[in-house]
């Protein structure tokens, strides 16, 4: 845990994951010598130093903390579009999934051994999938995460990312960011995880705009990433509640609780402790505006679940008791 006064330059990362064992000093001096494996020794390469500024919340401790560690046993990570993993870098998984901890047995199956070149690892990675995963031979292919033909796409998201958390919103760069990611997303990749990432991008900016458009946008963003994910996918299901917060701050609360039924179950199943708390958060607000039963119960589970996410000295969390 470092101060996160000086995180500086790092702002809009939870937490960074360096090679070594860098001083907190050390690694702002150079960051980019504790992020290039190549330049490493390989006795540097078996040790990680994660960095968590102590200003976050509960919630954002906790995923640092599963993720980064998680990540530091080995694979690549931060890759768009590779499918159900804790590796993606869309922040669709807090926990590692059932094709991580797959990797991971290959990766430290003693036929693995360090050092050795590609195409050798490859073969002996097969071999290892072959004994420990027999039923994933006749298998569907995992989709191509392409992930160096969109190096600068990938790049514009996360300035997109970084400007949009710094609170400039209406700028022309975000504006420009914003037609560029999706542009490419439609031309090279209809209908996949980028366009769905995409896509999701320019509705949540909309959102916060508050675009009178964006409930068609989100919708439009729901159709694509539920044919690339499916419908238990917890990025349809952070747009299902991006739309029941919009119909709540339009006065359409029936629409709000017919978008976040059933919300807290995919939330929770990806340990999205936040996402579940505001799930509640808008029930209560619905309910208890249209004078329905059951306000008690999702005013109780909100109060709980936001203290859990966001601190119980949080402020947002001590002025909903009050109500």
């Amino acid at each position: 845990m470092v101060p996160g006064i000086d995180w500086g330059d790092l702002a809009g990362n939870q937490c960074v994951i360096a090679f070594g064992r860098p001083t907190w000093d050390e690694f702002r001096k150079d960051q980019g010598k504790y992020a290039d494996y190549s330049a490493m020794t390989p006795q540097d390469l078996t040790k990680r130093t994660v960095f968590i500024p102590n200003t976050n919340r509960p919630f954002e401790i906790r995923e640092c903390l599963i993720e980064e560690i998680t990540q530091a046993l080995g694979p690549l990570n931060d890759i768009y579009g590779l499918g159900p993993s804790i590796f993606n870098d869309d922040d669709a998984h807090t926990w590692p999934t059932r094709l991580d901890y797959l990797m991971l047995r290959v990766l430290y199956d003693p036929e693995m051994k360090a050092g050795i070149r590609r195409r050798e690892a490859h073969g002996r990675a097969l071999k290892i999938l072959k004994r420990i995963n027999p039923d994933g031979i006749g298998a569907p292919r995992l989709p191509p995460h392409r992930q160096m033909d969109f190096i600068n796409w990938r790049n514009a998201l996360h300035t997109l990312f970084r400007l949009t958390n710094a609170g400039e919103l209406r700028s022309s760069r975000v504006n420009d960011l914003l037609k560029a990611v999706l542009t490419e997303a439609e031309r090279r990749a209809p209908d996949t995880a980028y366009h769905c990432e995409a896509l999701s991008a320019v509705a949540h900016v909309e959102y916060e705009r508050e675009d009178p458009d964006a409930d068609d946008l989100i919708r439009d963003a729901g159709l694509v990433c539920e044919r690339v994910h499916g419908l238990g996918d917890v990025r349809l299901a952070t747009l299902r509640l991006a739309a029941g917060l919009h119909h709540l701050g339009q006065d359409s609360d029936r629409l709000a609780l017919q978008n976040v039924a059933g919300l807290e179950k995919t939330f929770l199943a990806h340990g999205q402790d936040a996402l579940i708390a505001m799930t509640y958060a808008v029930r209560w607000t619905a309910l208890a505006n249209l004078d329905r039963p059951g306000v008690e119960e999702a005013r109780r589970k909100t109060l709980a679940w936001s203290a859990y996410a966001y601190g119980d000295d949080n402020e947002t969390v001590r002025r909903w008791r009050r109500y």
